[in-house]
């Protein structure tokens, strides 16, 4: 996941793109207009993509703290098996991504 998630971001990003350029002949505008549009894909303000990223790790930290917290099984401390601490580490990046993917 921390890996896909910013690959798909950019391959629908990329098809997007490729869509227009598919679409062309059909759009009612001059090629200029069509290739400003074309370019406007992706870009958003970056402290949108910031809020977005910030909700994403919010969203992702409490799925397991709401999950797991009330029956004891969200542990704390470093001593745990190499698996619980990456996912540890993973989940807000997976947070983050998933956010500004959905943006």
């Amino acid at each position: 996941m921390t890996v896909y998630i910013p690959t798909a971001t950019l391959y629908v990003l990329r098809g997007a793109r490729l869509t227009v350029d598919e679409l062309r002949p059909l759009l009612r505008l001059n090629d200029a207009d069509v290739r400003s549009e074309a370019e406007e894909i992706g870009t958003q303000p970056v402290s949108a993509f910031r809020w977005a990223g910030w909700t994403g790790i919010l969203v992702a930290l409490m799925i397991p703290l709401i999950a797991d917290l009330p029956r004891g099984e969200f542990p704390y401390s470093l001593d745990q098996p190499i698996e619980t601490i990456w996912h540890r580490v993973a989940t807000p990046v997976v947070g983050w991504w998933a956010g500004r993917s959905a943006t």
